[in-house]
C-alpha cells in the first residue's frame, strides 16, 4: 500500500481520534470543575450549619460539625462539654452572605460578610476540614491580624 493510500485510510480513524480526545479533555475538565463547586457547596453547608446551630444556641448540632481535636481543645479551655462551651463563646455573627470560599485538598476557608447591617457588625471566617464524615469546623470566629496567623475564637491546636 502506498503511503498515500495509507494515509487516506487513516485519515478517518485519526478524526475519530482526535475528537475522541477533546472529548475526554472536555469531561475531564468538566468533572473536575464540578467536584471543585460539590466540595466548596458541601464546606459552605456544614459553615452554614453549624452558624444556623450557634444562633439557635443548638450546641448538640452545633458540636456534631465541630472538628474533633477543636471539640476538645475547647472543652479543655472552657472546662466543661462542648454543647455548653460553644454557645457561650461569642463568635461574630456570620449569617450573612458568603463573601469567599477556598478548598484546599482537605482543607476550607469560609468568609462570611456580617448580617443586618448592625453597626460595628463583624463577618466570620471560619475554616474546616475534611473527615470521611464529612465537612467539620476546625476554627471559627477567625480575623485577619495583618501578615500574622488568624485570631480564633475556637479552635484546635
Amino acid at each position: 500500500m502506498s503511503r498515500r493510500r495509507l494515509s487516506r485510510a487513516l485519515t478517518p480513524v485519526l478524526r475519530l481520534a482526535k475528537a475522541l480526545l477533546v472529548v475526554a479533555v472536555l469531561l475531564v475538565g468538566a468533572v473536575g470543575c464540578g467536584a471543585v463547586h460539590g466540595r466548596e457547596d458541601a464546606a459552605i453547608a456544614a459553615t452554614r450549619e453549624f452558624r444556623l446551630a450557634l444562633a439557635r444556641h443548638d450546641g448538640a448540632a452545633a458540636c456534631a460539625v465541630v472538628a474533633p481535636e477543636t471539640r476538645r481543645e475547647l472543652e479543655q479551655l472552657a472546662h466543661e462539654a462542648c454543647v455548653r462551651a460553644v454557645v457561650a463563646e461569642e463568635i461574630p455573627d456570620g449569617r450573612g452572605v458568603v463573601r469567599r470560599v477556598d478548598v484546599y485538598g482537605d482543607q476550607a476557608v469560609v468568609e462570611l460578610a456580617a448580617s443586618g447591617g448592625k453597626p460595628g457588625a463583624q463577618g466570620d471566617t471560619i475554616f474546616l476540614a475534611e473527615f470521611p464524615s464529612g465537612w467539620k469546623v476546625a476554627a471559627a470566629g477567625c480575623t485577619q491580624r495583618g501578615e500574622r496567623p488568624y485570631d480564633c475564637i475556637i479552635k484546635g491546636t
